[in-house]
């Protein structure tokens, strides 16, 4: 009895005194070969896949070396839990569970031998890893057995139990500070809520406080008893404790893996409730606050208003997946005990609320712990909901904007509020990885007509604004809480400005003319005191519509600030006398010489944008700059398109996402460079979630737009080009907007619509060679082709170099059956090979 002493990786040394034991264990002339290390847990285990030859099993197995120190091993180590589990449940562990070799201790460690699930380790992925359509079928029939195989013989609780009961046996230890929980000082120091308080306010709303629900610090009334249901409980089932077989066609299998917290007497609906957040969470991992506010108001029992309001890019489908997920056990109660419908569904509410304060007690960052929290308090105000408990609606405001690195820090989370003014500096000892950013402060719009009517109207467009230029990621705005003292019309402006610490400051009113609602709007530059920018929005219909338009109003006002405090931003920097300007100053220079769209000017906003990474490397604005002044620079032919030079520009722009995932300006431009590189799948992911991040850019509507139109799906295309002309119509990008237009009618058939479209993108951009190419397209397919030559001709003119060489880099990622006949039409139009 031996190992093998040409093992790839050593024994453990803490742990030799093991080796000879299980070799023992397992009888006969056993070896075992260690041939590759799995990981090393915090607490000092060893996990590896090891080679045994032995009387009682041959082949690769797990080998785990731990540890049995840990208070929560008291009760039982982990290969006695896995034993227990196959003895209650043998037909669903001879399916889903590993088969336990044997295992051996001494003194406080122990070694376990397990065989690796299904056909091996090498032939399963993490759920977690899987593409969304074997996630969602393995989702739902994991939700299915985990009631109907695995707890086939559940037991029905003898007595009627209080929350507090199921909540302190799911979290134990957790939620009492004396024992050892980490929440308290977690919510109390990060997110400045007394643990005590019964209720917190976040994003203008009430949420009870599940901490002191669980600990039991408001009393319930005695309708709060439940029965409770028993089984089996895994106790830490997540996305890469199930694994999935890779060719579900061979074995279409799942298994449970890790099985340290399994207990056989636990309250069901727990596993469902882990499953379910840990996949949130890991789905979406640079989410801001509001976001996932939004995803919580969806995923409320009986939630108001149409489904999926609110919700951009992969969060449809994400919530799709919960709510399959959360069907089963709603059809299993059905079929089991349909007459216990309200305490079982309390039960499932209740081990969602356990399962939102479980992942704030872990050792993850800061900011999954404050939304897991957040999880369990909206669970918990449908379960009040529910009930019809009443609850105190007032409380201090969960702050959590201070945990978000990066872009998150002083930007105000997606229309959450920051506290107090903003901070343009880092913390003392934080190195300051981007800039400061510029800040923006809206004024509450005033009423020049004395009616209430105006008044709602007035603080609705005042709040939407406020929130809409929250949600983009490259300036800061400040709170609304800091504005009240500026209800007056005798402020000014640049006063407020300064006192605010603000860099720029919109202003307005709102007034009723004739029958018209108009709304007026200034910008104003803090320092300089110019008028930067000014509009009035005229409305034909009555004051009852017009509220219902708040939203859109916001939306377009915001983004107007957006692009206008953006322009004068690269114009100030231009016009400073610096020869050697901060790491602002260049990208604010190189964004403008980008704008001039010639040869010259995109190699002089390259050089700056390298002189801004020099300065600072951790910023990620440049490196999305280097990858659009790379793709440009293809697009026009600037410079030779070539495979290893496109995947620099995707790299480039991973690069600037990694740095800052809030950036829809990285995720922009990852957006891009996947197109280019006929990535379109990830190209309309990273879109949407450009998008997401500021959906007041009018130029990833843009991108979006074009990657869906290169998708194939131009009847998707119309609403999100029409939304970015909205965000955009003045901007640069008009010509390439109305073009996008125009080719999704082109595409639906609708010759006349894309040529109206086409003729006005040549008028408004002369300039361009694209519009008069498009045209000429348009035309040649009515078949007028003496006007498609003429419009040939022109582009020609624009661009004497171009080619259908040139042409199909330009278009590289567009699907090959709809670009390569294009291609054909304009080289017999005239365009050379």
């Amino acid at each position: 009895m031996q190992s093998n002493p040409n093992s790839r990786i050593p024994w453990p040394e803490d742990f030799t005194a093991l080796e000879g034991l299980l070799l023992a264990e397992l009888g006969g002339d056993s070896r075992i070969f260690l041939h590759r290390l799995i990981s090393e847990g915090k607490s000092g285990a060893h996990v590896m896949v090891a080679d045994v030859t032995s009387e009682k099993f041959t082949g690769l197995a797990i080998l785990k070396l731990d540890r049995a120190q840990s208070a929560r091993r008291a009760e039982a180590l982990e290969h006695e839990r896995h034993r227990r589990a196959i003895e209650v449940a043998p037909d669903y562990a001879a399916h889903y569970l590993p088969k336990l070799v044997c295992a051996v201790t001494e003194a406080d460690k122990v070694a376990a031998l397990t065989t690796i699930a299904g056909r091996g380790l090498e032939y399963a992925l993490p759920w977690s890893a899987c593409s969304y359509g074997p996630q969602l079928e393995t989702a739902v029939r994991l939700s299915d057995d985990l009631l109907e195989r695995w707890n086939a013989n559940y037991s029905l609780e003898p007595d009627m139990l209080l929350p507090q009961d199921l909540l302190s046996q799911w979290l134990d230890y957790r939620i009492h500070r004396e024992s050892g929980s980490r929440i308290h000082d977690f919510i109390e120091s990060k997110c400045s809520l007394n643990a005590s308080a019964p209720t917190l306010l976040f994003d203008g709303d009430w949420l009870p406080n599940p901490l002191a629900f669980a600990v039991g610090l408001v009393s319930l009334p005695d309708t709060a008893h439940l029965r409770a249901i028993r089984g089996n409980q895994h106790g830490d089932l997540h996305g890469k404790n199930v694994l999935v077989t890779k060719q579900a066609e061979i074995d279409p299998n799942y298994y449970l893996i890790d099985l340290d917290f399994y207990r056989d007497d636990g309250f069901l609906f727990y596993d469902h409730a882990m499953f379910e957040l840990d996949y949130l969470l890991t789905s979406r991992e640079a989410i801001r606050p509001r976001h996932w506010k939004t995803i919580m108001q969806n995923l409320r029992r009986g939630s108001q208003g149409p489904r999926d309001a609110g919700l951009v890019g992969e969060d449809i489908g994400i919530l799709q997946l919960v709510r399959e997920f959360r069907d089963k056990p709603r059809h299993w109660i059905d079929r089991h005990e349909p007459n216990r419908l309200s305490f079982l569904e309390s039960q499932y509410m209740l081990a969602r609320i356990a399962a939102g304060l479980a992942v704030s007690h872990q050792r993850r960052d800061d900011v999954s712990r404050a939304l897991g929290f957040l999880y369990a308090a909206f669970n918990l105000k449908d379960y009040l909901a529910l009930h019809e408990f009443d609850w105190p609606r007032h409380g201090p405001e969960f702050a959590i904007q201070n945990l978000y690195e990066g872009s998150y820090s002083s930007v105000v989370g997606a229309g959450t509020e920051a506290i107090g003014k903003p901070q343009s500096a880092a913390a003392p000892g934080q190195p300051l990885n981007r800039p400061p950013k510029r800040v923006v402060a809206v004024l509450p719009l005033l009423c020049s007509n004395d009616q209430q009517a105006l008044e709602q109207i007035a603080d609705g467009v005042t709040d939407g604004i406020i929130s809409d230029l929250s949600r983009i990621d490259w300036f800061t705005t400040v709170a609304r809480s800091a504005m009240r003292s500026y209800r007056s019309g005798d402020i000014d402006p640049r006063t407020a400005g300064r006192e605010l610490d603000a860099h720029y400051v919109a202003c307005g009113s709102v007034r009723k003319v004739e029958d018209n609602i108009q709304v007026s709007i200034r910008l104003i530059e803090t320092e300089s005191g110019n008028e930067v920018w000014s509009e009035k929005y005229r409305f034909d219909s009555g004051v009852d519509d017009l509220l219902t338009n708040e939203d859109i109003i916001a939306n377009t006002i915001a983004a107007s600030i957006d692009t206008e405090v953006d322009r004068n931003e690269q114009d100030n920097a231009m016009r400073a006398s610096s020869e050697d300007p901060d790491c602002w100053g260049l990208v604010m220079r190189a964004r403008w010489h980008m704008s001039q769209m010639t040869r010259e000017d995109n190699e002089a906003a390259r050089e700056l944008a390298l002189r801004a990474v020099e300065k600072m490397p951790g910023y990620a604005a440049p490196h999305a700059l280097l990858t659009q002044i790379k793709i440009r620079s293809f697009f026009f032919g600037w410079n030779e398109w070539s495979e290893g030079e496109m995947e620099d520009a995707v790299n480039l722009a991973r690069r600037a996402v990694s740095l800052d995932p809030g950036s829809s300006y990285a995720h922009e431009s990852l957006a891009r460079a996947y197109l280019f590189a006929r990535r379109i799948a990830p190209a309309v992911r990273e879109a949407e979630t450009a998008v997401s991040l500021n959906p007041s850019s009018s130029s990833a509507h843009l991108w979006l737009a074009i990657a869906m139109l290169w998708a194939g799906k131009p009847a998707e295309v119309l609403p999100i080009i029409e939304l970015s002309l909205k965000l955009g119509k003045y901007n640069q990008g008009l010509v390439f907007k109305l073009t996008v237009k125009a080719a999704a009618y082109f595409a639906l058939g609708r010759l006349q619509k894309a040529e109206e479209l086409m003729q006005q993108a040549v008028e408004v951009g002369s300039g361009e060679m694209i519009g008069h190419l498009f045209l000429a397209i348009i035309l040649s397919q009515q078949g007028r082709l003496e006007e498609a030559r003429q419009s040939v001709r022109m582009a020609l003119e624009k661009r004497p170099d171009m080619n259908c060489r040139k042409l199909g880099v330009m278009f590289s990622g567009m699907k090959p059956e709809f670009m390569e006949p294009l291609l054909e039409r304009v080289a017999a139009l005239g365009i050379p090979e």
